[in-house]
């Protein structure tokens, strides 16, 4: 009877220990969220700050959505055009308008060519996906000193229709069909002249399309 009610004791002895030792645990687990709540109470996020960090975050997700978009198209240079769009900080820059914010360029890119997707359908274009891709997405392309179609050739071959189409973007030929546009054939002609839709597209999308 006397090892029995020593090994009574014991176990209760133990048991009082690890309900007090859980006790302790949370309360002082209580204590710390009490003051990581207060902390964060105190140290309110401006509406400003917070708007601009979810500026950022979907800058990070329309990058990678964006890369693995453009690593479809298989041309030789395409990963040193994709380096350069990386570490020129295109993913990051603003835009105009309802873009003008943080990785509002590449927002604005996503619209045009949900668009013009669309818009190549619609009206039977038959313009090459490569084609859609490398216009949306690279025709506001920084380059150092140099037009955007020539920055796009330093890495990789383009064809005649997204040369043309890249210069009509860069002012090189007037709106009214005249020099290199005019002497085109009639299918290529529409192909080109279907970019020049771009801003409506855009501006179409854009009411739907954030």
């Amino acid at each position: 009877m006397d090892m029995l009610s020593e090994t009574e004791i014991y176990f209760t002895k133990s048991l009082i220990c690890f309900v007090l030792f859980y006790l302790c645990l949370r309360f002082l687990r209580y204590t710390l969220r009490k003051e990581r709540k207060q902390k964060l109470k105190n140290k309110q996020i401006p509406k400003e700050e917070k708007q601009k960090v979810k500026f950022v975050e979907k800058a990070d997700l329309n990058k990678e959505l964006v890369l693995k978009i453009l690593s479809s198209v298989r041309r030789e240079g395409m990963d040193k055009l994709t380096d350069h769009l990386i570490k020129s900080n295109h993913f990051y820059k603003e835009y105009e308008g309802t873009y003008s914010r943080k990785g509002g360029l590449v927002s604005y890119n996503l619209n045009l060519y949900d668009a013009m997707v669309e818009y190549n359908k619609e009206q039977k274009l038959d313009i090459p996906a490569d084609t859609l891709l490398l216009v949306c997405f690279c025709h506001e392309l920084e380059g150092d000193d140099e037009s955007v179609t020539d920055t796009i050739q330093h890495y990789i071959d383009i064809t005649e229709l997204e040369y043309l189409v890249l210069k009509w973007k860069e002012n090189y030929v007037d709106g009214e069909g005249n020099g290199e546009i005019s002497s085109l054939e009639a299918d290529v002609y529409k192909q080109v002249i279907g970019f020049s839709y771009i801003k409506w597209a855009t501006g179409f999308a854009s009411r739907f399309i954030e």
